[in-house]
């Protein structure tokens, strides 16, 4: 069997159809087989997917109490029996020809990983293309492997799993212990690949789109999100990315510096998306009394460097934030002053 596509599942009943029939509905895919976890879903999920795997013999599902997206995509990648395990989010779809086109991709460069350019479907409907990281058809090895590196460091673009295909063996030889990391999903795409990038030979990009990524915004809300806000302040998993510095060869001050800046952007990133979701004047300030910034698993001075070094937008956010400045940030979100 050629793939293994590793899908977890929780109440995601609402796009799952759409998801099951984009992977279900590749010409000229190679023998593939998509593994389904139900990570103790309440809604309907369950029953789409056992009756997918009824009608379907690429189907396996497994249903499991729930134990977070990290362990549930561990247990699929143990199942898995492709030559090269892919990933789906539940709430995603492949684009047409996504499976075959990997496969000819995979034929022609004799990667151990392949990862590719993908879109994003708004709210609204809208696709839109993401930026390409890298040249079509850049090869990393050797040491030529840093400045992928550079990139997963700097920030998410090259993080995900269900941009990428990866020889079975690197993923289900990865001795990364997950269950401490369960209760935080923020970075467990990271977590499960940093073994299998630093172990892989080479490592190929394309700039071909073939995966769509659905952004799911919530909803306004007068209660801040304590759990949410626990999670940012998590840096386990943070911390697992530094200490691959020294392993990549790059444990230096610029790299260090570009780690604590990409940490300084995620708390920011979360913060600034808490004020955006707040629903009046009372739950902002519920967001801004937080302390964002403390805790970071970086040093003074990297932190000192890193904050000039933030792009313009973040730099302001960045101080609107870390100063409570509730109506200026309406200015810049575009809220409607309350």
């Amino acid at each position: 069997m050629r793939f293994s596509v590793v899908i977890p599942v929780y109440n995601a009943e609402k796009y799952l159809k759409e998801c099951i029939a984009s992977l279900l509905s590749q010409e000229g895919a190679p023998a593939f087989e998509l593994v389904f976890i139900d990570d103790g879903s309440t809604d309907g999920s369950g029953s789409l997917l056992d009756e997918a795997a009824a009608n379907d013999p690429h189907v396996r599902v497994a249903h499991t109490e729930n134990r977070g997206s990290i362990l549930a995509r561990k247990a699929g990648i143990m199942a898995a029996r492709g030559e090269y395990i892919l990933f789906c989010d539940a709430d995603d779809r492949y684009r047409p020809g996504c499976m075959h086109t990997v496969d000819a991709l995979l034929r022609n460069s004799g990667a151990d990983i392949l990862v590719w350019n993908h879109a994003i479907l708004g709210a609204d409907g809208s696709v839109k293309d993401a930026v390409p990281v890298f040249a079509d058809g850049e090869r990393f090895a050797g040491e030529g492997k840093q400045r992928f590196y550079r990139e997963t460091i700097a920030g998410w673009r090259l993080n995900t799993l269900w941009n990428k295909a990866f020889r079975r063996e690197l993923l289900q030889a990865d001795p990364t212990e997950l269950a401490p990391y369960a209760g935080n999903p923020l970075g467990d795409d990271l977590l499960a690949g940093l073994w299998a990038l630093t172990q892989a030979q080479s490592i190929v990009y394309s700039c071909k789109v073939l995966y769509e990524y659905r952004t799911t915004p919530g909803g306004l809300t007068q209660t801040f999100d304590e759990r949410r806000f626990r999670r940012a302040k998590d840096t386990r998993i943070s911390e697992l990315l530094r200490s691959y510095l020294p392993v990549w060869g790059m444990d230096t001050e610029e790299y260090r510096v570009l780690f604590a800046r990409r940490c300084l952007l995620d708390r920011t990133d979360v913060a600034m998306s808490a004020f955006r979701r707040a629903a009046d004047a009372a739950a902002e300030r519920n967001v801004l009394r937080r302390d964002w910034f403390s805790g970071l698993p970086t040093t003074e001075e990297e932190t000192g460097k890193a904050k000039a070094a933030l792009p313009k937008k973040a730099r302001i956010q960045y101080e609107l934030i870390r100063m409570r400045c509730r109506l200026l940030l309406h200015l810049l979100t575009g809220k409607v002053k309350t």
